[in-house]
């Protein structure tokens, strides 16, 4: 197998209408919470099932497995326990409200949606944003973090899910509860260990970022640039430029250096049948940094040369262990071996950088303009409380 040639190596502050403070509790956001499953138990008090036949209301603390049958077309729902009632509702979509929801892994917010989806169903649980904001920031960023760092993060939380939400527009969900999105776990009963979280999220009430457009920015982040960010617009194409920011401080975090090392036979399975050959695209960067960032990689088969951006390609081999597209490459006993730096895809905050800025005392609005340098801010997120 051949392969191909080398890597080559003032922050303004409008008033924004629509983003006056309270507006989180107003907003509502729809998370897939869960993709595809068969079945699920579901424990609450004053629970109600409503499907295309009149509401079922049950006033008691109880449990229930719902299950849709496909052949049926219709929910099953069992009580675990109890009477052991069976209810059944028509209807593709289940809507399910209650307190203290709770399923066999995790809790819930008060709104389910279950829709049918094949044999199994997806389940979709509907928010205020101060609520999804607090499950997600507590998830991207250890919650013990500086609160000046922590209010970034919440802002750029923010304006993602909002800009996200606004081109999800028709869909049946605005988010996923993932790293396709962003990472948000519901959990109410973390009062002392999320305490700072809340205080970030309490405090930036409805401040966004805007683009140089006025609209509410994609304000991607990630674990650890590698010592330099990259402009969304090298990442993605046809998102609005974020700006790039220089971090001194991430050659020295624990992510500022990893390798990997693929067999073809590993790269052919995650790439494509029958790869003949690589052909990277790199940027050159600073002299003052070793390596570039890749732009993107040429894939080749029989049937001709397909090209990935550098993250569809990092997606491709696996993100959590081509852990950047800060890398380089050489051959390595039948396979590749890549050396790298960071770890995402080092497009607007750093998480890393952001923590170090915090401990040093620079506050939520100098972390926000430094790693996102052509945005604007809604307010001036220090002066909130």
């Amino acid at each position: 197998m051949d392969l191909w040639l080398p890597l080559m190596i003032s922050l303004i502050l409008p008033a924004v209408a629509g983003a006056s403070p309270g507006r989180d509790v107003e907003e509502l956001v729809r998370v897939r919470v869960e993709k595809s499953v068969k079945d699920i138990t579901l424990a609450g008090q004053g629970l109600r099932f409503i499907g295309d036949t009149a509401p079922v209301d049950l006033l008691r603390q109880s449990r229930w497995n719902l299950r849709w049958s496909s052949t049926r077309h219709h929910w099953q729902i069992d009580e675990v326990g109890g009477e052991e009632r069976r209810l059944t509702l028509r209807g593709p979509v289940l809507e399910v409200r209650g307190q203290f929801l709770r399923g066999p892994r995790q809790a819930y917010p008060e709104r389910l949606s279950l829709r049918a989806r094949g044999g199994g169903f997806a389940i979709v649980a509907t928010m205020n944003l101060r609520d999804y904001l607090t499950g997600v920031v507590a998830h991207e960023m250890p919650p013990k973090w500086p609160l000046e760092t922590l209010k970034a993060q919440t802002v750029a939380a923010r304006s993602y899910a909002l800009a996200v939400r606004e081109s999800r527009r028709g869909e049946s969900w605005d988010l996923e509860a993932t790293v396709e999105d962003q990472v948000f776990r519901y959990d109410p009963d973390k009062i002392e260990e999320w305490a700072l979280v809340r205080e970030a999220v309490k405090s930036t009430d409805g401040l966004i970022l805007l683009d140089p457009d006025r609209r509410v920015l994609k304000a991607y982040y990630h674990a650890d640039c590698g010592g330099r960010t990259v402009d969304s617009a090298r990442v993605w194409g046809g998102d609005p430029g974020m700006g790039v920011a220089v971090d001194e401080s991430c050659p020295v975090s624990p992510a500022a250096q990893w390798s990997l090392r693929l067999t073809w036979r590993e790269l052919t399975a995650r790439l494509a049948k029958n790869l003949q050959g690589l052909r990277v695209l790199g940027l050159s960067l600073v002299p003052s940094l070793a390596d570039g960032r890749v732009i993107g990689v040429d894939v080749r088969t029989p049937a001709g040369v397909k090209r990935l951006n550098a993250n569809e390609f990092r997606l491709s081999v696996g993100a959590a262990e081509l852990r950047s597209t800060n890398f380089d490459w050489k051959e390595s006993d039948g396979g590749l071996e890549f050396r790298g730096r960071g770890f995402g895809h080092g497009v607007g905050l750093c998480q890393w950088g952001s923590q170090v800025m915090g401990k040093k005392g620079e506050t939520a609005e100098k972390i926000l303009s430094h790693y996102y340098p052509k945005a604007r801010l809604s307010a001036p997120v220090s002066k909130r409380n």
